[in-house]
């Protein structure tokens, strides 16, 4: 993930640690080797995916990227970046579309009467990739010291009537906080 960011032209990078903190700064060190200047922010409980925010201390002052750490991804970063400032949203999620097959035949339906039948059909939805574009004033929201996640920013957002968008990621994405799912990132990679 951080020679990812890399490529993408991200050079510094501030890692939000709390489990196994000293074993993942022994291993990633000054983030030199990879060609980056990484920082910790050190959370002393659990602060979900966007609650160390409120401890970054200069807070960001420029739009930046949050990612969550058990991803694995090709996303353009860039596009992401010229999506996020052509639509001027507070926030930008990155979306995967995930495909349901539904092994029944689905039926729509108006009161009691069969308006529809689709056999078998194939849903797709947009779900959270963990990856956000955030303006450095949505900071400002997160309550310090508190356990908050991206989707408790994206709701407060959007009851203050702050625009957040979906950029889709067309490339490959996968989640790998599960343990088939790693495996499947392995074979992958």
């Amino acid at each position: 993930l951080i020679e990812h960011l890399h490529r993408a032209g991200i050079s510094e990078i501030l890692i939000a640690l709390h489990h196994k903190s000293e074993m993942i700064r022994e291993q990633l060190g000054d983030g030199a080797r990879l060609g980056v200047r990484l920082g910790y922010v050190e959370e002393p409980e659990q602060l979900g995916t966007i609650g160390a925010l409120a401890l970054i201390d200069p807070p960001m002052t420029h739009p930046f990227l949050v990612v969550n750490g058990d991803i694995l991804t090709t996303c353009d970063l860039r596009a992401m970046w010229e999506f996020h400032h052509a639509e001027g949203s507070t926030m930008t999620v990155g979306v995967s579309l995930h495909q349901v097959d539904i092994p029944y035949g689905e039926f729509t339906l108006k009161g009691a009467r069969v308006v529809e039948l689709d056999e078998k059909p194939r849903k797709e939805y947009p779900v959270n990739a963990g990856i956000y574009l955030l303006d450095p004033s949505v900071v400002g929201w997160i309550p310090r010291g508190q356990y908050f996640d991206a989707t408790d920013l994206i709701r407060l957002l959007l009851s203050r009537g702050l625009a957040v968008s979906a950029h889709v990621i067309k490339e490959y994405w996968l989640d790998v906080g599960q343990h088939g799912d790693l495996e499947k990132a392995k074979r992958d990679v």
